[in-house]
């Protein structure tokens, strides 16, 4: 089936916030992606850390909205969809349908955006001269730590890692990837922004 697409007319639908509208859309959603509900919230109930938790939660709403949905986010028209009977609806709407605020929502693409970034300039670094080169050796553990941890995140979409309590020993890498929390995280890309080394 292909994602519905808005009326070619010219015009810019003017958008309900009836509970009509909402009840239509959340029926809609939950008709076609109720599967993806499923594993949001069994991803709820494990033991993963914040951070991978909303890098998953993310990932699988962005599916939803831009390949499914055909959402495009670099234009505000193409932030909306529509169900097959017409009513118009927003990506923060698939976000409320699956459990998140808007505001989270927005917090999590914006992290999401943050550790791409930063992944993109440790990978420049390494291919410039080392992580970190001229920062004391603590400093410089704690970026290659940081860079294994986004690159195992960012290496495969499909990817989904078991919780730790699934992992075995020697998985230390995936371990720290399930288990950070979004408050070490964003502190961690936040630590990278501040040195100043490229």
């Amino acid at each position: 089936m292909s994602a519905p697409q808005l009326p070619a007319t010219g015009t810019t639908p003017s958008f309900s916030t009836t509970a009509d509208n909402g009840n239509a859309v959340r029926q809609y959603l939950g008709e076609r992606f109720g599967e993806h509900l499923t594993t949001l919230q069994n991803w709820q109930t494990q033991s993963y850390g914040s951070a991978y938790l909303a890098f998953l939660r993310h990932r699988l709403l962005m599916s939803i909205c831009i390949n499914q949905l055909g959402m495009v986010f670099t234009s505000p028209t193409g932030l909306r969809s529509q169900t097959p009977s017409g009513h118009q609806f927003m990506a923060n709407d698939v976000a409320e349908w699956a459990g998140i605020k808007a505001r989270r929502f927005s917090e999590m693409r914006t992290n999401w955006k943050r550790a791409e970034e930063t992944l993109m300039k440790l990978r420049q670094e390494v291919h410039g001269g080392g992580l970190g080169a001229g920062l004391n050796p603590h400093a410089q553990s704690d970026r290659n730590r940081l860079y294994k941890i986004l690159d195992l995140m960012f290496q495969d979409n499909n990817k989904v890692f078991p919780p730790h309590t699934h992992l075995p020993p020697t998985a230390y890498w995936i371990r720290d990837v399930v288990t950070i929390t979004m408050s070490e995280l964003v502190r961690r890309i936040a630590e990278v922004g501040d040195s100043g080394a490229a």
